[in-house]
């Protein structure tokens, strides 16, 4: 159980750095740090079983790969909805465990 928590832990703080240089980059258009953070995201959440915000990843970079800018903002916005929502469940699960 540690070890799980342990992972969870390291990538909690991983994909919160990966989105803070994203929010970063998106207002100065550095388009390869996003894509690049992306697809980090995407990598490691998918491994943990992480579906819902490794799609939202996916999708985002996809768009972005297509030269699709028109609902970056709203697509970001959602992928930072579903970080939360990861956060909030393995908290609440840890917790009840202990």
């Amino acid at each position: 159980m540690e070890m799980i928590l342990k992972i969870l832990e390291e990538f909690e703080e991983e994909a919160d750095g990966l989105i803070t240089e994203i929010s970063a980059a998106m207002t100065t258009n550095r388009n390869s740090e996003i894509l690049s953070n992306l697809h980090t995201l995407k990598g490691n959440a998918g491994t943990l079983g992480l579906d819902k915000l490794a799609e939202a990843s996916r999708i985002t970079e996809e768009k972005l790969k297509n030269n699709d800018f028109s609902n970056l903002e709203k697509d970001f916005i959602y992928l930072q909805s579903e970080f939360e929502s990861f956060k909030n469940i393995y908290k609440q699960i840890i917790k009840n465990l202990y």
